[in-house]
């Protein structure tokens, strides 16, 4: 693989030369290129992707349970005492399923508790 940058460097990379040393001033364009670092595989990066948007998704959820707290909103909460999905959904913006809210809920039951 060649990389040239608009400075003039160029750089290549050969199969032979995996696992390599790249000079800093070029590893964003091998990595725009398809260049994998060493030690970090692909199916690594998409999971770290995936995590991240759960765990933002977990914390949307988990402000607006808190929301729904300090709301006089009686119909917020199920008979079961647990966030109204509906309403949580509204909340936020997205469908939240039960497994989803439940999650959350036992989270900050959790803190609550210590």
């Amino acid at each position: 693989m060649s990389l040239a940058l608009t400075s003039g460097h160029t750089l290549v990379i050969t199969h032979e030369k995996a696992g390599s040393t790249v000079p800093t001033h070029f590893r964003r364009e091998a990595i725009a290129k398809g260049c994998i670092p060493v030690g970090i595989s692909v199916d690594d990066e998409k999971k770290s992707k995936k995590a991240t948007a759960a765990e933002k998704r977990a914390e949307q959820i988990r402000v607006a349970i808190e929301k729904l707290l300090d709301s006089d909103d009686e119909a917020a909460f199920d008979e079961d005492a647990k966030p109204n999905v509906k309403k949580l959904s509204e909340a936020v913006g997205f469908e939240v399923t039960t497994v989803e809210r439940d999650e959350v809920w036992a989270t900050l039951e959790a803190g609550l508790k210590k």
